[in-house]
């Protein structure tokens, strides 16, 4: 809520902290707060403790002040249930960082998603994060299991094309 963000908005997993799961962490969104020039980045301790506690915090990336798992970190030690962190680009990324001493679920959004949210920041935005519900079916196709490219391979030793001389023969076989 409000209802002009309702939905679900596309997220990069930043892998640190616990795992994202269906049972949902759901909070108002908070911007974080370090007091520094560029508070927002959370790169120093939160001066809006009591307001971020309990609260999901929105995180801007940039500057290379500190990493991002500093500013989780620092969102977590004030209280923050989960962090938002607000990428500079219009893109997602993910990172394989697995420190342990994270608490808390942390996703990545998008410069465009960001800034719909902080328009309505103080209005009572409320978020969850959550595995959005499963689909039924896989994500990604597989091809091993779609005929027209399994017999197009095949296909391929049939013709001896690409497949290198007498690849195929018996004698050639592993295990004779």
């Amino acid at each position: 809520s409000p209802s002009n963000l309702a939905g679900i908005v596309e997220t990069g997993y930043i892998n640190f902290g616990p795992p994202i799961t269906n049972i949902p962490v759901t909070g108002e969104i908070i911007e974080i707060n370090d007091g520094s020039s560029h508070p927002s980045r959370g790169c120093y301790p939160v001066t809006n403790q009591p307001e971020l506690a309990g609260k999901i915090a929105l995180i801007d990336r940039g500057g290379d002040d500190c990493s991002i798992k500093t500013r989780v970190y620092n969102a977590q030690e004030a209280g923050a249930i989960g962090a938002i962190i607000c990428n500079y680009a219009n893109y997602i990324e993910s990172f394989g960082i697995q420190p342990e001493e994270f608490t808390i679920p942390s996703v990545m959004i998008s410069s465009v998603d960001c800034s719909r949210i902080k328009l309505a920041l103080g209005s009572g935005v409320v978020a969850s994060i959550v595995v959005p519900p499963d689909t039924g079916g896989p994500v990604e196709h597989d091809g091993s299991l779609d005929n027209s490219i399994v017999s197009h391979e095949y296909a391929h030793g049939i013709t001896n094309r690409l497949t290198g001389i007498n690849c195929l023969s018996p004698n050639e076989m592993i295990g004779d």
